[in-house]
């Protein structure tokens, strides 16, 4: 049985909890607010870390009678980014804001996502803090031993990969950022302002033929194959 958070650690005083996390998401404890994050809802058949600012004993509370605060989750299921969180055995998180030429990105339009070299860690979609309106991008990343990680934005509304500069290490039950005081990441461009394509060879050819491509910056780049008929029919890097 599912229970809002807020329902759920209703006995916990204030100020003796400071954030909990599961295998899927996470939530911050805001004193005189309550419970915010992409974790929002709790389950007596699922685990947990809870973090406590000091010794406390409570009762987990079934009771319909509360009238809590219900926060929309996080969209952990965005198919952009190919990421099975069950093939990992260590998570950690972070509360990120995500910045456009020194302006705040409020809008839903972003998924971030962390990689350890080419593979996938972590991804979220943005949530609003309500205690300052902003938006924030509570992200699980996933790891086994510690790495250097990197990051990057996509656009829903444009389809584009926006590179991100700042890069960080993932550690076991990392813990980066609040609400109050997220970490800051800047959006960059999708790609190389000059880049260039050179002729196919050999030419003719049987059975490969070769592009060079040039870029002026590490870059996003992903290569497709389209028939004379502007079909796509297969994706050959990525």
């Amino acid at each position: 049985l599912f229970r809002s958070i807020n329902t759920a650690l209703f006995n916990i005083p204030d100020g003796n909890a400071e954030y909990i996390k599961s295998q899927e998401g996470f939530s911050d404890y805001y004193s005189g607010f309550g419970w915010f994050g992409a974790l929002d809802e709790m389950s007596p058949f699922i685990g947990y870390q809870l973090r406590l600012a000091e010794e406390t004993s409570f009762v987990y509370n079934e009771s319909d009678g509360l009238v809590s605060r219900v926060m929309p989750a996080a969209n952990i299921n965005t198919n952009v980014y190919d990421l099975n969180i069950h093939d990992f055995e260590n998570n950690g998180s972070m509360t990120v804001a995500l910045y456009n030429d020194d302006e705040r990105i409020n809008s839903n339009d972003y998924v971030l996502a962390a990689f350890n070299g080419e593979q996938c860690v972590g991804h979220t979609e943005g949530l609003i803090f309500p205690l300052d309106g902003n938006m924030i991008f509570p992200l699980m990343v996933y790891g086994d031993d510690t790495a250097d990680l990197t990051f990057e934005a996509y656009n829903k509304l444009t389809g584009e990969y926006l590179n991100i500069d700042e890069k960080l290490s993932f550690t076991i039950d990392m813990r980066l950022g609040n609400g109050n005081d997220p970490v800051t990441m800047n959006l960059g461009t999708e790609g190389p302002g000059e880049y260039s394509v050179g002729s196919p060879y050999p030419n003719p050819f049987n059975p490969i033929v070769n592009f060079d491509v040039e870029i002026n910056s590490d870059s996003y780049v992903q290569a497709k194959i389209y028939n004379i008929a502007g079909q796509e029919i297969a994706t050959i890097h990525d």
